[in-house]
């Protein structure tokens, strides 16, 4: 959908590892669409269905950074082919978080990403604290701050790199911030597939990632 010059990446979070090759829905009726149904449209004009389209999509692993068994976990992630592992954090001591995300891109090969996600978990000095001790080990965190208003203190502080998800209902300007490198689209949230695809396109407009996610998260 949108033609060549649509040249976003949009990848699909879940909670646990899932096939990398999926066979998209037709879109019902009312125009709504899964998380999963990315690639099969409707030429509006014409009034005809595209035909069916079979696409790759990345998927992201999850793992708990209170976990005792977190680093044994993602070296058997990356054995199984997983390419990208969503770490929680935000939920205790940012320091102690840290060191567990370093503990994990010890074991990880370099193409395996780490995106840790603190669930607006962290002030902006719990925040700076964590950029501090992972800078260069991770992508972005998933929603720093416990109050996305304070985004451009952290950036002034420390250069994290962010992605933003609810914030960006709430504070819809924030997505044009520079420090904010992929937004978090749920197809549930925002009404289905074809207002995820446009915020996809504005997206790769920005130079940001697309990350497809589902709200049970």
């Amino acid at each position: 959908p949108g033609g060549p010059a649509f040249q976003a990446r949009i990848e699909h979070q879940h909670g646990e590892h899932a096939h990398h090759q999926r066979r998209l829905r037709d879109v019902d009726p009312a125009g709504t669409a899964d998380d999963q149904d990315l690639g099969h449209g409707r030429d509006e004009r014409a009034g005809e269905a595209d035909p069916p389209t079979a696409v790759q999509v990345r998927s992201a692993a999850l793992l708990d950074s209170r976990d005792p068994h977190a680093v044994a976990n993602a070296e058997a992630l990356a054995r199984r082919g997983v390419r990208a592992i969503k770490v929680k954090v935000g939920r205790g001591d940012a320091r102690g978080e840290a060191a567990v995300v370093l503990a994990l891109r010890s074991v990880l090969p370099d193409a395996v990403e780490l995106r840790p996600d603190a669930n607006r978990g962290w002030s902006v000095d719990d925040a700076v604290a964590f950029a501090e001790i992972t800078s260069g080990a991770i992508s972005f965190v998933e929603e720093p701050l416990a109050d996305p208003r304070e985004l451009p203190e952290l950036s002034r502080r420390a250069p994290l790199p962010v992605a933003l998800d609810e914030s960006l209902l709430d504070h819809p300007a924030l997505a044009d911030h520079p420090a904010v490198a992929a937004v978090v689209l749920k197809p549930t949230v925002l009404g289905g597939r074809r207002a995820t695809l446009e915020r996809a396109r504005e997206a790769a407009d920005r130079g940001q990632r697309a990350l497809v996610s589902a709200t049970f998260e």
